[in-house]
């Protein structure tokens, strides 16, 4: 008899916070959290995406769930249009509409137990497989901070035991559960950039917010978070780039250019980077300065003898970079400028982890909120790295890989999570 399977993500769970309840006990029957690098941006809606993609072939259109169309200059979607909610239709117990996002922030603890509570009763209702998505939890990171994020977590992995307990008193075998994360938060007081504000600077840079053709940009702002986007003339975004990069609070931004892209840091002098990709080879060079703080990963590539001809192989990139400050920076600049989404920007921006992007409008109803104490979005380690982690049945369907990409999550139960995703 195949035992029933649940496959959960619960959104905005880092690594740390993951092995640390992990480490206590607090996950009985589960493996050891492993680390999953999550897409860049490290927004949800991408995020979510990214770990459906090892066995759904989609993309949505956009980097959240409004987005710029390229095509006529339009901003499109919206939390009330079907269209944007691409691959997060496949989940249980997702957000629906505004009143369902604005739920996530405003009721956030009442909800995060109203869902893990709702995806329990119908796992045991319905049997396995099933497909969960807990998002409340968001709000709690950004809103509670850490301690009430664990304290979120710690009451899921409690109902999670409690589910396998019961279900094993009543039909004789334990559930298996997959747990993941989509990425991780930075925690801390944050200080933020006003999309009016980088739209100012970029109109001071000879730039035309709002229009197309050469000079043109449009700025389509998602949120208080950690990370933004800038559509642009592509022969423009290295430019573009360069201006987002000077304004306070952004850490690093990116450029698409011919074979790779351009990488900007203002570290005290703007520090510049290009990045260069081919199949699955990738080359780092620093012109000015190291805004990445990548020269030392190729300087160890090359005493192992991983470089040829100053390109280095994706796995082994991959290894050497997972845990570094901008974990695998290169292979998720290149799918954030190239393949992440249909609408894919030329320009891609992190801030720092002491700061947030987006409408002064959404920054002053989270002030009303109390202030965020968390945020998402960026490149940084802190904010990217979430976590997956299984019941131990049967052999480690990660094998010998000490991090994971989104897509390879739940690759290896492919066929159980499409019946899962199923409507019952």
């Amino acid at each position: 008899m195949t035992a029933p399977i649940l496959f959960l993500l619960v959104d905005a769970i880092p690594w740390d916070l993951a092995r640390e309840v992990w480490a206590e006990g607090g996950m009985p029957g589960f493996r050891e959290p492993r680390p999953v690098v999550s897409v860049f941006p490290s927004l949800t809606h991408v995020a979510v995406a990214s770990l459906l993609r090892g066995v759904f072939d989609e993309r949505p259109p956009g980097y959240e769930a409004r987005w710029y169309d390229p095509t006529d200059g339009r901003i499109r979607g919206g939390f009330s249009d079907p269209e944007s909610e691409g691959p997060m239709a496949h989940f249980r117990a997702r957000p629906h509409g505004l009143l369902g996002h604005l739920g996530v922030y405003f009721l956030r603890g009442l909800l995060a137990q109203g869902q893990i509570r709702w995806i329990t009763h119908r796992f045991r209702r319905e049997g396995g497989p099933w497909l969960g998505y807990l998002a409340a939890t968001d709000g709690v990171g950004h809103f509670s901070g850490r301690p009430g994020l664990a304290r979120a977590f710690r009451d899921v992995c409690a109902q999670l035991r409690t589910l396998r307990e019961e279900q094993a008193r009543r039909i004789g075998t334990l559930p298996e559960v997959v747990l993941c994360s989509d990425h991780g938060m930075a925690f801390g007081t944050l200080g933020h950039l006003a999309a009016k504000e980088l739209e100012t600077r970029l109109e001071a840079a000879g730039f035309r917010p709002g229009a197309m053709g050469p000079d043109g940009v449009a700025l389509v702002p998602y949120g208080d978070v950690g990370g933004g986007v800038v559509y642009a003339h592509p022969e423009r975004a290295a430019q573009v780039a360069e201006a987002v990069a000077s304004a306070p609070g952004v850490d690093v931004a990116f450029g698409r250019s011919p074979g790779g892209a351009l990488a900007f840091g203002q570290r005290g002098p703007m520090t510049r980077a290009r990045l260069r990709w081919r199949d699955g080879l990738y080359r780092y060079e620093a012109e000015t300065g190291d805004p990445l703080g990548y020269l030392p990963v190729w300087e160890a590539l090359a005493r192992a003898g991983r470089l040829a001809d100053g390109w280095v192989e994706d796995e082994h990139l991959f290894a050497a970079t997972w845990s570094h400050a901008y974990p695998d920076a290169l292979a998720r600049v290149r799918h954030g400028l190239e393949d992440l989404v249909e609408k894919p920007a030329p320009v891609l921006f992190s801030m720092g982890d002491d700061c947030t992007y987006g409408p002064a409008l959404t920054h002053a109803g989270a002030r009303l909120l109390g202030g965020q104490l968390g945020t998402h979005g960026g490149l940084s380690r802190a904010q990217s790295l979430g976590f997956a982690a299984c019941t131990d049945a049967g052999s480690d369907p990660w094998p010998a890989t000490p991090a994971l990409r989104p897509e390879q999550v739940l690759r290896p139960w492919g066929d159980r999570v499409r019946a899962a995703a199923r409507p019952s």
